[in-house]
């Protein structure tokens, strides 16, 4: 079964990196952002991404259009969204989730915070 994973280093940045390929750099916002909907069980719409990822977690001024964005430019960029990500429609909003065939780690220092622990 193939896994997603996720590593963030100090010195070198946040990376992610399906099955055997190769390593591809984010930033801080896309990190979290493939990070929550690996870990997420639920298919979590834009709303529910800008609530948990932006006002509880980055509190920063992101907003949900951009989100779209920034999940339209993740899949173009990660050459395995469709592998890792699930689509599907709750009434009439997208939702999107972790496929469930899909595993992941997340390689981190014990001090960082993700925003399912909030």
């Amino acid at each position: 079964m193939p896994s997603a994973l996720l590593i963030e280093n100090d010195r070198d940045g946040l990376f992610v990196r399906y099955g055997g390929g190769e390593w591809i750099s984010l930033d801080c916002t896309s990190f979290y952002l493939v990070a929550l909907l690996l870990h997420s069980e639920r298919p979590l719409t834009g709303d529910e991404i800008h609530k948990t990822l932006v006002f509880s977690f980055l509190e920063s001024e992101v907003t949900e259009a951009a989100i779209r964005k920034m999940v339209e430019r993740l899949r173009n960029r990660l050459l395995f969204w469709e592998s890792i990500i699930e689509t599907t429609r709750i009434g009439n909003r997208v939702a999107r989730r972790r496929r469930p065939d899909v595993t992941y780690r997340i390689f981190c220092r014990a001090s960082d915070v993700f925003p399912w622990e909030q």
